[in-house]
């Protein structure tokens, strides 16, 4: 599921656990900075050894994801405007990518998640707070 602005600007993508679909599914385009897919896989299908080459890249945004383990998180999404445009609510094997915007994070229960995006990370300059 894509969650877009008033503008149609892409600020995130959700995978909900019982949204699989047989293969291998990449929900971002090509050029996106982060990529984000879902695989659902036969039992003896394989993906064979490989590398990635390196590559430069130019990146502007800083792109997380995050991937419930267990419990519930309430999500908020907010433009890059700041304003609110969608409440989620992700529990086990939901895994929400966040490209632009703002959001926020709730434990509705004790709660595990993983979280991943690009580095080099640095808190006093990567965030705003609102």
């Amino acid at each position: 599921m894509e969650i877009r602005d008033s503008n149609k600007n892409l600020l995130a993508i959700v995978h909900y656990d019982n949204n699989f679909v047989n293969g291998k599914n990449f929900y971002t385009q090509p050029e996106s900075e982060f990529q984000f897919g879902s695989f659902s896989l036969n039992e003896g299908e394989e993906i064979i050894p490989h590398i990635h080459e390196p590559q430069e890249r130019n990146i502007s945004k800083t792109s997380e994801g995050i991937v419930v383990i267990s419990g519930e998180v309430a999500v908020q999404i907010y433009s890059v405007d700041k304003i609110k445009v969608c409440d989620l609510n992700l529990v086990k094997g939901d895994a929400l990518l966040i490209l632009d915007g703002g959001h926020s994070l709730k434990m509705n229960k004790d709660t595990k998640f993983v979280e991943f995006k690009q580095g080099p990370y640095y808190q006093e300059i990567d965030k705003e707070r609102f």
